[in-house]
């Protein structure tokens, strides 16, 4: 089973969003989405139309999908990253 989590059309590649896990819970199989907004940090992007999206594979389940998606803020998401270059991305 593939799970997809898409943002649609974006005007610029300062949109994100990733699939940061999955479990289940109480009878449904929750996943856990991250999206990010990175145009408010004024960071560059490329002016193109973009359309953000990632999957996961997991094992078929015939029970209902919940969607959790966290909007993080771009400050906090160059945090994350900058530590998990220092950190030599483990």
């Amino acid at each position: 089973m593939v799970i997809v989590a898409a943002m649609g059309m974006k005007p610029t590649s300062g949109y994100q969003i990733i699939i940061d896990g999955a479990c289940e819970v109480d009878g449904h199989v929750e996943v856990f989405v991250s999206s990010m907004d990175n145009t408010k940090c004024g960071l560059g992007q490329a002016q193109v139309i973009s359309y953000p999206a990632d999957a996961v594979r997991l094992r078929q389940t015939d029970l209902p999908i919940v969607f959790r998606e966290t909007q993080v803020p771009c400050t906090e998401w160059l945090k994350l990253f900058q530590n998990s270059n220092r950190s030599g991305g483990e």
